[in-house]
Order: structure tokens, then C-alpha cells, then sequence
């Protein structure tokens, strides 16, 4: 919703200064707070303490500011996105909704556009986290993972250049381990804590839990 930026009232760059000439020159008490749009337009701002209940009503006032709506223009182009979003998510093509969303996000503005794609966003998401629970469960069940891997690899296609396609490419570094775990997990001579090794490659990352347990592929 909000970027915070706190700076030294003392020391300010010129571009605060000027803000606070401008819209608040008797300004005396600290802190100084403002609140702006994204293109450094004045929505509200005060001087000196507030109370819990106070910064509230104020922060609830400042978020059903006007400027803070879409323009004309962007509506007109979040429109057409959403319309080419809803067709695909009807067929599943979530790579186009993906697509759509993105392009919302390189503007600004409150309207139901926008909101319209961000819920189809919520849809491909979906998707995508289903694809995930099926990795992760073929994997504990001690399922072969090539198909395991095409979904993943489906995955990235749809969220090519984000950070949820980084998050298949880890899961599909993960199953090659995994299938050499499970190899080595057949030999009597198998390196105590190997499986703790293997899943600390990947710490940090939902992927751990593909080895969780010992599996066994199916034959």
C-alpha cells in the first residue's frame, strides 16, 4: 500500500524541503509526517504526536484520498488487459492472465480494473501453488518425478521472468537430488545423514520437503 522514506528534518534533500515549504510551512513539532501519491503529489500531512487512534483515522483518511484513483486513461487500458485476462482464465491460459497483470502493474491507480485482474492474478496463482503440492506430494509418496518436472517447467513458462518461475527452477534442481537420494538410500553402505545434507542444499526454500521422509520410487 505504502513506501516508507524517513529522512533527517535538519538535512533534508531539497525535494522534501520543498514539500514541506509548500504544503506545511509552519510546520514546528516532530515528527513531520506526509503522505503522498506515488508521483510525489500532497495527499495530507501533520506536525507533533498523535495517539494510536489518531494516526488511524488519519492513514484511513489519507487512503480514500481522489488522488489516489486511476485516470481515465489508465482505467482504459487496464479494461482491455482485463478483458484478454478473463478469456484466458476461462481456457486456462494462465500465462496471458500473468502477462495481463503485469502490465497493471507498471501503473498506477486505484479502480476495479485493476482489482478485477489482480483477482485473476489470484486465480493463476492458484493454479500455480496446486502444481507445487503435487511436486512435493509425488515426491513423498515415491512417485517418479518426470512428470513432477514438466509441471514445474510449466510453471516457469507461465511466470517466465518472476520470482515464482526462480521458485520452480530450485524445484527442478530439487528432483534430480532427490532421485540420487533415492538411489543412494538403496545401498547398504549409504552415507549416514546424506538426506539432511541433500535437503540443507535447499534450506530456506519450500522444496525441503520433498525429502522429508524416505521414499522409494514406484517401479
Amino acid at each position: 500500500m505504502a513506501v516508507g522514506l524517513a529522512v533527517d528534518c535538519d538535512n533534508s534533500p531539497d525535494e522534501i524541503t520543498e514539500i514541506w515549504l509548500t504544503n506545511m510551512p509552519d510546520a514546528s513539532r516532530l515528527p513531520f509526517v506526509a503522505v503522498l501519491t506515488s508521483n510525489g503529489k500532497w495527499i495530507d500531512g501533520y506536525s507533533g504526536f498523535k495517539q494510536a487512534a489518531e494516526l488511524q483515522t488519519f492513514l484511513e483518511a489519507a487512503a480514500k484520498s481522489p488522488l489516489l484513483n486511476a485516470s481515465a486513461e489508465v482505467r482504459a487500458k487496464l479494461a482491455k488487459q482485463w478483458k484478454l485476462a478473463k478469456a484466458a482464465a476461462d481456457k486456462g491460459k494462465w500465462k496471458k492472465v500473468v502477462a495481463a497483470y503485469r502490465v497493471a502493474q507498471a501503473s498506477y491507480g486505484r479502480c476495479e480494473e485493476r482489482d478485477g485482474l489482480r483477482a485473476l492474478k489470484a486465480k493463476a496463482d492458484a493454479w500455480m501453488e496446486a502444481k507445487f503440492a503435487a511436486v512435493t506430494k509425488a515426491a513423498v509418496n515415491g512417485e517418479k518425478l518426470v512428470e513432477a518436472k514438466k509441471m514445474l517447467l510449466e510453471v516457469r513458462k507461465v511466470y517466465a521472468g518472476g520470482p515464482e518461475a526462480e521458485v520452480a527452477t530450485i524445484g527442478m534442481k530439487a528432483i534430480p537430488r532427490l532421485n540420487f537420494l533415492r538411489k543412494a538410500e538403496k545401498r547398504a553402505n549409504v552415507k549416514a545423514n546424506l538426506r539432511e545434507k541433500i535437503a540443507a542444499e535447499f534450506k530456506g526454500t519450500r522444496w525441503t520437503a520433498l525429502f522429508d521422509k524416505p521414499t522409494t520410487a514406484k517401479k
